[in-house]
């Protein structure tokens, strides 16, 4: 099953050491994504004025991409 990882590298909580890298390398089906900024919450696009999120879009793009129909 593709599996998609979502983790901001700015993340104050977690460390770079935390994130899956090496399995991601390995795996055809676990997708690591590390975009610089991003934070801990979900990337807000609030302060723009938009009240979705970037990860939640990422998702669901992902999501249309690997899952057939």
């Amino acid at each position: 099953m593709p599996t998609l990882i979502l983790n901001a590298d700015d993340d104050p909580f977690l460390a770079p050491e935390c994130f899956p890298r090496d399995i991601a390398r390995r795996s055809e089906h676990v997708h690591l994504e590390i975009p610089k900024r991003g934070g801990h919450v979900g990337f807000m696009d609030r302060l723009r004025g938009n009240d979705d999120l970037w990860s939640e879009k990422r998702a669901v793009e992902f999501l249309n991409q690997t899952v057939p129909e």
